[in-house]
């Protein structure tokens, strides 16, 4: 059962409705609000049992299920897959990786990576470095 006098609060009681008489508005409602979350949250900690009071049976072993691998793509070639972001933010999407301009990063293409490094990204293609070969990637147009 439930009482004020297990959980500490009686003392604090009489201050906490003395000062709900002397707020005014919506100070005295969230401070009312706040003392009855203050209350339910006792209340319900004082319903749960103590570890020595638990049932000490057999637990089910935690199992673990493994995942089946997951389909790679694979890349004949780099091929610009997309371009989206703002005007100030432009951001490409070539096989496998995001680039914005100046970063740089491995790309998936056949067996190997090939480091690439974005220069510019235009409406419709984008300028980049593969291996330090400068080249223009279109966007396939369906």
């Amino acid at each position: 059962m439930f009482s004020f006098e297990d959980t500490g609060l009686i003392d604090y009681t009489p201050f906490m409705a003395r000062s709900i008489f002397d707020m005014r508005g919506l100070g005295r409602l969230m401070l009312l609000v706040l003392f009855c979350i203050v209350l339910w949250v006792v209340k319900i900690y004082n319903q749960i049992p103590d570890a020595s009071k638990r049932e000490s049976g057999p637990r089910n072993p935690l199992t673990l299920v493994l995942l089946p691998a997951g389909v790679t793509n694979q890349y004949d070639s780099l091929a610009l897959k997309a371009i989206s972001g703002t005007k100030d933010r432009r951001m490409v999407q070539i096989n496998n990786a995001t680039l914005m301009v100046g970063e740089t990063a491995d790309v998936k293409v056949q067996d190997r990576n090939i480091v690439v490094c974005c220069k510019e990204i235009r409406d419709d293609s984008v300028l980049i470095t593969a291996d330090d070969k400068p080249m223009e990637l279109k966007l396939n147009k369906h």
